[in-house]
Order: C-alpha cells, then sequence, then structure tokens
C-alpha cells in the first residue's frame, strides 16, 4: 500500500507492507524477504517522479524516484517507508 502527499510544494510517500507476517512466516523480523518482491514497483505520480526522495526513518538518501521506486529497496530494512520528496 502506497501514497503520496503534497502542500505547498513539500511532498511525502508512505509505503508500507499489509499484513508482513502472512508473506513470510520464517522471519525473524517484521519485513518481507528482497526476492518475495520479484520486481514489483511503486509507481509516483508524475509531479514526484524527477524528484529525489529521502528516507526519513533510514536516512537514506539514495532513493531517486525516475516514475517508480523498486519496492525490495523501498521497504528492505523496514515494513514501512516515509520519504521526503526534495
Amino acid at each position: 500500500l502506497a501514497f503520496a502527499r503534497v502542500h505547498e510544494g513539500r511532498a511525502a510517500v508512505v509505503a508500507v507492507t499489509r499484513l508482513p507476517l502472512s508473506l513470510d512466516r520464517d522471519m525473524t523480523a517484521p519485513r518481507v524477504a528482497v526476492e518475495y518482491w520479484d520486481g514489483t514497483s511503486v509507481l509516483l505520480p508524475r509531479n514526484l517522479a524527477d524528484r529525489k526522495l529521502v528516507s526519513i526513518l533510514t536516512a537514506r538518501e539514495d532513493m531517486m524516484g525516475m516514475g517508480r521506486l523498486p519496492v525490495s529497496k523501498l521497504l528492505a530494512r523496514m515494513p514501512v517507508a516515509l520519504l521526503e520528496a526534495r
């Protein structure tokens, strides 16, 4: 599940794994193995497609939109992502 919000030029993108334990019952942390996503991407709205995205929760700054975000990278560390579009 993912959504984006824009207000007064500032933007946020949120993505979450719905029911992660039902996807991988052997996991020790509530995140899904990278292999499970198998090329799944979150499509960004056109007004955010070319903006740099920074993870608020993990301080990763290497998330570039380019129109889509690979879920395997987006949710690699946690089952939720909060990104600021700059």
